[in-house]
């Protein structure tokens, strides 16, 4: 809302997926921009124009505190084991990671834009 007042534009609010983002910006003009996670891949670059970025991040996976230790899986190919279940949203450059890295994983869609967990960011997994 903040960035939206800075412009003198009224904010409204777009529902969209990830492998369908470009294209609702770009073809159906469902939207004028798109904040937050977006990976600038030459490919996008195509359709739309990036501004410099603010923040830089690399992929992160986030792990089942019941889940086998997590320094097992610091690695993309310590992903591709047939014992894993990877949650990924469709169509965006996460789920081109996961099937790029990690083939021999099992890979379930996550369709809804709310992660299916509950973050566990200030503290870390209690095991006991």
């Amino acid at each position: 809302q903040r960035l939206a007042g800075a412009m003198g534009v009224q904010l409204k609010m777009v529902q969209t997926s990830w492998g369908a983002l470009i294209a609702d910006m770009s073809n159906a003009a469902r939207f004028d921009i798109a904040l937050g996670g977006v990976s600038a891949t030459v490919h996008r670059r195509l359709d739309v124009s990036f501004s410099a970025p603010y923040a830089y991040s690399g992929k992160t996976a986030v792990i089942r505190c019941n889940s086998t230790p997590a320094v097992r899986w610091q690695t993309p190919g310590a992903l591709n084991t047939h014992a894993l279940v990877i949650g990924v949203n469709p169509g965006g450059t996460n789920h081109k990671f996961v099937l790029q890295h990690a083939p021999n994983a099992s890979v379930r869609l996550v369709l809804s834009a709310r992660p299916p967990f509950r973050p566990r960011i200030s503290a870390p997994c209690q095991r006991g």
